[in-house]
Parts: C-alpha cells; structure tokens; sequence
C-alpha cells in the first residue's frame, strides 16, 4: 500500500516538474495576443481575480510574455500586488492607470526596458518603486498622481524620464536617480514633500518646470553637465534658501528662479552667459551673490535684486 502511495505521489510531482520549467508559473486566467515569434503581450486580466498577480514568464501556449498591454489592468479595483518577471521588456501605455488598490510592484530580475506613458498613473495607494537597471525610458505621466508614493529608485545607468512622470506625488520624499539622462518638462512639479534631491552628472537636460510648485524643496544639487537652467524650472520653491550653479552651465534662462521668496544665497559660475528675463523674480531675500563674472555676461530686466547690472 505505501508504494501504491508513493507511486502516485511521484507521478504528481512528474506531472508538474515539466509546467515549472516550461515558464508556467503565475497566474491564471489572463488573455494574451501572440506576436507569431513566440512571444506574446498579456492583453487583459480575462477571467483572473488575484489581489496578489504574478505576470507569468509565458502564455498557456508556450510564448513568452514580453509585454504588459495597453489598459491590460486598468482600472482594475481587485489587484494590490503585482511581480513582474524579467522577460517583460515592456509596460505598455495605461497598463496599470487607475488600479486603486495597487501598493506595491516587484520586479524580479532584469529586462525591463520601457514604461511608457501613464503606466501607472493615478495608483492612489502605490507607495514605492524600484526602477530596474535595464529600463532605458520612463514615460509621460507614467506615475502621474501617484498621490502617497513616497520613494523611488532608479537602480538604471541611463535613462530617459518624460513629461510630469511624477507631477502631484504630494508625499514623495525621497528620489535616488541612478543614471538618469534626461528630465522632461514638469516632471517633478507639485511633489510637495521633497525636501532634498541630487541631480547625478549624467543628467544632461532638465525640461520646463520640473521643480514648479516643490514648496518644501530646501536643497538642490545640481549636475555638472547641465548647459542651462531652463524657463520655470524652480517656479515658487518657496523652501529653497540658497542654490549653486556648477561651472558649465552657460544660461539661467526665463523665470527659473520666480517665486524663490526666501532664496537668500545665489553662487553663479565663470562659464555663465545669460541670465535671462526675470530669471530670479521676486526672489526678494536674496543677500548674497557670489560670481566670477565671465566678461560676456548679459544681464536682462527683472534680475536688478542680484546687483549684477
């Protein structure tokens, strides 16, 4: 009787040894688009009713899942965790906007390249993120709104982030940047918490009002490959009480600095060229200017509060 027993117990693990190798594991119950090279996009939550997902590595035929698809868990009101394995390269437009409940998403392995925009934007009770080392862009408004997210982590070497990615993420606290490139236009405007941030010198470029509105923000460290500080780019940093412009950047340009009202120190670098109109507007606490001014400096209206005209 004990071998009949152990005879069947064998048999089950047989039976299930080959659907854990083959990439089966995961949850059940999703639809899926195969892309006819044995890959296939996870296109929807189909019959699946987990509030823990895990995104299996391949479909019911044997494609791997290289993608989450556009809306696949939109508005989704059951899911609050989801594992996403290394052979998704993409999270796709809308992917997870919307999915209330989300508080956490785990990455588990390397190969992500791509989220694109508005991926996860307005997951109200998304607290954290990790951005894997492979990801190369993040998208537009891709955590838009993610109102209680209060940590990221971009473990990437280089990476593109878009346009208000993180605008209204009121408790975001704290950002680590890892080889970010590139900052698009409102990227970190209204992220009303954040205190403290550095740029990493492999920052390039920094968009339109990426700061707006970070009423808490007291200090900045800005990277040394920056050329110009852009139009709005700290509009109404209220917080903010001195700022150090590296050498290399070349033009602080159009309002960057507005609204600064209790900016009490300004240091401006040799390579500097332009100050632009009203760059420092009512940055009325301004009390000491430190420059080694670059005889081709130019000056424009709205800045007479630094005494450099």
């Amino acid at each position: 009787m004990l071998k009949k027993i152990l005879a069947v117990i064998l048999f089950a693990v047989l039976l299930v040894l080959p659907l854990t190798s083959c990439g089966f594991e995961g949850s059940k119950g999703f639809t899926y688009r195969s892309n006819g090279d044995g890959t296939c996009i996870l296109t929807g939550v189909g019959t699946n009713k987990d509030k823990d997902v895990v995104i299996p590595e391949k479909s019911p035929d044997g494609d791997i899942v290289v993608a989450i698809g556009n809306g696949a868990f939109y508005q989704n009101i059951k899911i609050e965790t989801v594992t996403i394995p290394g052979t998704v390269k993409t999270i796709e437009s809308g992917a997870f906007a919307l999915a209330q409940l989300l508080t956490t998403v785990t990455f588990v392995g390397d190969g992500l390249e791509t989220i694109e925009s508005s991926a996860f934007e307005a997951c109200y009770n998304l607290t954290e993120i990790t951005i894997p080392k492979t990801v190369k862009t993040i998208g537009d408004h891709a955590f838009h709104l993610c109102t209680v997210l209060k940590k990221v982590s971009v473990l990437s070497l280089s990476v593109e982030i878009g346009k208000e990615t993180f605008t209204d993420c009121k408790k975001l606290e704290s950002i680590d940047l890892g080889g970010t490139t590139k900052i698009g236009n409102g990227a970190f405007s209204k992220c009303q918490a954040l205190k403290t941030i550095r740029l990493p010198d492999t920052v390039e470029q920094l968009g339109k009002f990426v700061f707006a509105e970070c009423t808490a923000l007291e200090e900045i460290t800005l990277s040394s490959h920056l050329k110009e500080i852009d139009d709005w780019t700290f509009e109404n940093c209220v917080s903010l009480k001195s700022i150090v412009i590296p050498e290399g950047i070349e033009a602080i340009n159009y309002y960057a600095f507005v609204g600064c009202e209790n900016l009490t120190s300004v240091t401006l670098p040799s390579s500097l060229l332009l100050i632009d109109k009203f760059a420092f507007s009512n940055c009325t606490s301004i009390q000491t200017v430190t420059i080694d001014r670059n005889p081709n400096l130019e000056v424009l209206n709205g800045n007479e509060i630094l005494g450099l005209n």
